[in-house]
């Protein structure tokens, strides 16, 4: 993981280096006009994203209600079981039923977990490729030659930062349902 920060900071530093003549002349860099944007802060802050993330907690909720429906049917089946000591054939009966049951909770468990996986993959895809697209687009509008993740900036002097305006104008794209559906 630091050899990874450590690698970012020198490849910024090189990129920095090669823009402000450490040399090279400034003038084979052209006129640089860098802006600031926090990744984390937009997805933080986008009522888009929040939206997503209560559905994918909505998905988890309803996993484990239903769950907690089939073990409450397993305790019953036990509860039986347990009366029914002297009947040889209802006890067999309850538990093939109750190892029945256990095995459709750990099925159940286990489609919850993929849906959910699913969704939040689809959700990244998409947030990531439409901040993409948002980033991009600003950037051309209003003229920045770069848009440098302020979450790998340590320092920056006059540097505009743009994660408002990135989190407004992905919340003004569709919805990621509309473009996953």
């Amino acid at each position: 993981m630091n050899s990874c920060r450590f690698m970012r900071i020198a490849f910024i530093l090189l990129v920095c280096s090669t823009f402000t003549g450490f040399g090279y002349s400034v003038g084979l860099a052209g006129e640089i006009k860098p802006a600031k944007m926090s990744f984390q802060n937009v997805v933080r802050n986008s009522v888009k994203v929040k939206a997503w993330f209560e559905e994918i907690k909505k998905l988890q909720t309803e996993a484990i209600a239903k769950t907690n429906l089939m073990v409450g049917e397993v305790t019953k089946l036990e509860q039986q079981l347990s009366k029914a000591q002297d009947n040889a054939e209802e006890k067999e009966k309850l538990e093939t039923e109750i190892q029945k049951k256990r095995e459709e909770i750990r099925h159940e468990q286990e489609a919850a977990k993929v849906k959910v996986t699913f969704q939040q993959q689809n959700m990244q895809t998409v947030i990531k490729g439409q901040i993409s697209e948002v980033v991009e687009k600003l950037a051309k509008e209003e003229g920045y030659t770069m848009v440098i993740s302020s979450e790998t900036l340590y320092f920056s002097k006059d540097v505009p930062d743009i994660t408002a305006r990135v989190t407004k104008a992905l919340d003004a794209l569709p919805t990621p349902h509309q473009q996953i559906k």
